[in-house]
């Protein structure tokens, strides 16, 4: 099994970055891996929920994990989204990745299908049995309508391939829970994928983050990350604010993707990629656009 030297910090879920609906554009992908590593991210995780995994095609998806490996390099750990509602389907994209060269998978619980405990148990079980890398569990009920709960965790935890697990329900005493329980195990790191409890969850023995924010301001939520591994409360408190003020850049629309249409008006605003986004969605129109750009002239991002 390939090993990954240190799994901490913050990983920032890239986007995908199109040139149209169905086209990768590679060039800006790659502007975009040097724009996170410039600020200090401790990897990178290609083909989650910001990077529209799931409106993508699978030859659009190899594009990306082709460019991000190819471009990151080795400087980093490459963690790459494998999840299918199908398990032959997700063991087929863990072996691409592992062709590719990514580092990890990340593997969501099936979804569509409404799974018990010991089917999901039965599930992470057969993937890790057969992976030859190593998974990162994750936890996002609000899209995938089931909750990778705290006892299921710890049953599947055992495995040595499986590694950790991104949370990213927002739920405080899940968390809080999880941190707890693992907090003096190292073989298995609890990140936090709501970019506003970063900060609790390091400081409560939390591995890091994967926020989506770190697209735009990579260098924000190292900051805070360190911070808040050394307890200096006082630029824990500072910095959260600013992430707190970040967070303002996805809440203009109306729907849950004006999360995805935030982060990339940012990135458009900022010249590292387009705002195209897949079909399913349609960008922001100019009055969105312009507010965006006032709150990140406001914070220092233009």
């Amino acid at each position: 099994m390939a090993k990954i030297k240190k799994i901490h910090g913050i990983i920032p879920p890239l986007v995908t970055p199109l040139s149209k609906p169905d086209r990768v554009d590679r060039a800006g992908l790659r502007r975009l891996v040097n724009h996170v590593l410039d600020g200090g991210v401790h990897g990178v995780f290609a083909l989650g929920s910001t990077g529209e995994f799931p409106s993508l095609t699978p030859a659009m998806k190899k594009a990306v994990i082709e460019t991000t490996v190819d471009e990151v390099n080795g400087r980093v750990p490459v963690y790459v989204g494998v999840s299918d509602p199908s398990y032959l389907q997700v063991m087929n994209n863990i072996a691409l990745v592992e062709k590719i060269g990514g580092d990890a998978v990340v593997v969501l619980p099936p979804f569509y299908y409404p799974l018990g405990n010991d089917e999901l148990v039965d599930f992470y079980g057969k993937v890790a049995d057969h992976s030859p890398l190593p998974i990162l569990l994750y936890n996002i009920p609000s899209l995938t309508k089931t909750h990778l709960d705290h006892d299921l965790v710890v049953r599947i935890s055992g495995h040595e391939r499986i590694i950790g697990l991104k949370d990213s329900q927002g739920d405080m005493t899940y968390m809080q829970g999880l941190l707890q329980h693992f907090k003096d195990r190292k073989d298995f790191h609890v990140f936090i994928g709501v970019e506003t409890l970063l900060a609790e969850g390091v400081l409560f023995h939390g591995a890091g983050g994967i926020p989506g924010g770190a697209n735009v301001a990579p260098n924000l939520f190292v900051k805070l990350y360190n911070a808040a591994k050394k307890r200096d409360f006082k630029n824990v408190d500072r910095l959260q604010a600013q992430v707190v003020h970040l967070n303002g850049l996805y809440r203009h629309g109306r729907f849950w993707s004006s999360y995805l249409k935030g982060v990339k008006t940012a990135l458009s605003l900022m010249g590292i990629c387009s705002d195209v986004l897949t079909d399913t969605f349609d960008p922001f129109h100019a009055p969105e656009r312009e507010a965006i750009r006032k709150e990140m002239k406001q914070m220092g991002l233009l």
